[in-house]
């Protein structure tokens, strides 16, 4: 009985398989590394317009005692 190699791109095919499974967990991890870098750089916005919201707040607060000492 004779058994056939069956080849892909110049691979026996454990080894294309092999290959290929390899690629797509490296695959998976940067889509992970993607994932936390945009949910890292959205917390660091989210702080940011925060820090922003009580600048503003503490600025009309400013101005606002600086009109009542006015009057």
């Amino acid at each position: 009985m004779q058994i056939l190699e069956q080849k892909v791109e110049g691979k026996d095919m454990m080894q294309f398989m092999a290959d290929l499974l390899e690629k797509n967990e490296k695959q998976e991890i940067e889509i992970e590394r993607g994932k936390l870098s945009v949910s890292i750089l959205k917390q660091m916005n989210n702080y940011s317009r925060l820090k922003l919201d009580a600048e503003k707040f503490e600025l009309k607060k400013a101005e606002s005692g600086l009109h009542n000492i006015g009057e």
